[in-house]
């Protein structure tokens, strides 16, 4: 085989590998996760300007099990502010089975604003039901995970008026992207463009291989006719 087509098959295998790798890197993906406030034209958020949100509000989602929860919510309190707050929720399953949390508000001053806002500070379990799973609850952000398929209810619990502005049921949704899926048919053609080449750098290599063999063979059945003649 000449230094061509070793040259081609190298070159060949090299688009392979190449068409390869694009190909099992694009089946790649990552997660994040979507906030969903509305669903199938329907929205699951109260905002003081459509009702007044006191104790004892609700809203009611359905959620298959599965799916993910959790519960936002913009304060309508001015300062000077207390020196602590409790935001309290109640969730209550398709089984009248209610999950009772609360967040702990606290007053921050920015140095850099110069203005003092409320923060949450700690996010407190003090029931759970067996149809939500809280162990992705954070310090700060309640996830709840259903455990059955249903409504299940959201209710603001507050003996104080006027707390809230915005509160809202979320649904929390895992999409799966694949960042690199525009790579699969790159990574196709270059395979088979590698494989068509390497085959035909192999079959014109043997096809070489086998002319200068037969050339070989005719020189010297030329040679031994010519030393019969001599010796004749």
């Amino acid at each position: 085989m000449k230094r061509r087509n070793k040259i081609s098959l190298a070159f060949s295998l090299i688009l392979v590998f190449l068409g390869i790798l694009l190909m099992s890197g694009s089946t790649t993906y990552t997660t994040r996760q979507e906030e969903r406030i509305s669903e199938n034209g329907i929205s699951y958020e109260i905002s003081k300007g459509q009702q007044e949100i006191r104790n004892g509000t609700k809203i009611i989602r359905n959620f298959k099990a599965g799916e993910k929860m959790t519960v936002r919510f913009t304060h309508s309190l001015k300062p000077p502010y207390y020196d602590f707050y409790i935001i309290n929720f109640t969730i209550i399953s398709p089984n009248n089975e209610a999950t009772i949390f609360w967040y702990e508000l606290e007053p921050y001053y920015n140095p850099y604003t110069g203005q003092t806002q409320l923060v949450i500070t700690n996010l407190t379990i003090t029931k759970t039901s067996k149809d939500i799973d809280t162990s992705q609850t954070s310090k700060a952000t309640f996830i709840g995970k259903a455990c059955s398929d249903g409504n299940y209810t959201l209710v603001f619990i507050s003996p104080y008026p006027q707390v809230l502005s915005y509160i809202a049921f979320v649904k929390i949704v895992d999409l799966k992207e694949r960042p690199y899926a525009n790579a699969f048919p790159i990574g196709i053609i270059l395979l088979c463009t590698g494989t068509i080449l390497a085959i035909w750098a192999a079959v014109k290599g043997k096809t070489k291989t086998h002319k200068h063999f037969k050339f070989i063979q005719i020189q010297l059945s030329r040679v031994s006719k010519l030393n019969l003649t001599v010796i004749v």
